[in-house]
């Protein structure tokens, strides 16, 4: 298993950001970890359901692939059953990753449990991971978060462009382009 030492937390003021402007301040930080350690794990976690999560984390991960980070991605840490998925990791002579968890719940009292998940899953797959290095918090104006929900937010976004059932209309557009 690849051995990676764990950095030094870096504090910054909490901030709300829209939905673009987040994306960018998450690669930002995203840059500015990789200079350090280059195994990062990112949360995004959601205030509820048709808040943006898939399309956000669908978005950041691009601009990561676009940077030429490698990336890979599962829903959330009770989701990460199989190896194989994290293959990207562990191929000879690559250097570093970004695990994208694209639903992941919003820690009460601390964030240890979520951590020592990651590391337990991570360590039964040979993977670095030992915490989630990011915690990116998306909502929408009708779904805004508690307030106590907030206090491991790294990153807060309000997603004003989110509506219901988005993932019904990409379905029937994909079906309707494929009749």
């Amino acid at each position: 298993m690849i051995e990676r030492e764990r950095q030094p937390e870096q504090f910054y003021e909490q901030q709300e950001f829209n939905f673009e402007a987040g994306i960018s301040e998450a690669v930002r930080r995203i840059q500015k970890i990789y200079e350090t350690q280059k195994y990062i794990a990112i949360a995004v976690i959601g205030s509820g359901a048709d808040v943006g999560k898939t399309t956000l984390a669908t978005q950041l991960q691009r601009k990561l692939m676009e940077l030429g980070m490698k990336t890979a991605w599962e829903s959330n840490i009770g989701n990460m059953f199989y190896p194989p998925y994290f293959d990207k990791f562990t191929e000879a002579g690559q250097e570093g990753g970004i695990l994208v968890l694209h639903d992941e719940y919003a820690p009460l009292e601390n964030t240890s449990v979520q951590d020592e998940q990651l590391a337990m899953k991570s360590k039964a797959f040979e993977l670095p991971f030992s915490k989630i290095d990011l915690r990116i918090y998306v909502y929408r104006p009708d779904r805004p978060f508690r307030p106590e929900d907030l206090k491991f937010a790294d990153i807060i976004i309000k997603n004003d462009h989110a509506i219901d059932g988005s993932w019904k209309i990409r379905s029937q557009n994909t079906s309707a382009n494929n009749e």
